[in-house]
């Protein structure tokens, strides 16, 4: 995961990623599931070449953690 990401996911969460796991699947974007340092769980599909509305039909996260063609 990239370390301007990962920085801004724990900034926004208020809490530490413990552990990030590749997972597989889909074509547009690498994906991991996070373990955080409170207990929660997350997921983060980050892509920047992706165009802006290309995943219209899944949950937003905040801007700043979108590509920025996304924004």
């Amino acid at each position: 995961m990239d370390d301007t990401l990962r920085a801004a996911i724990e900034r926004d969460l208020g809490t530490t990623i413990v552990n990030a796991r590749h997972v597989h699947g889909g074509g547009v974007a690498s994906a991991s599931a996070l373990g955080l340092d409170d207990g929660r769980r997350a997921f983060a599909q980050p892509s920047p070449a992706a165009p802006p509305h290309c995943c219209a039909t899944q949950p937003h996260g905040p801007p700043r953690w979108r590509p920025p063609a996304a924004r």
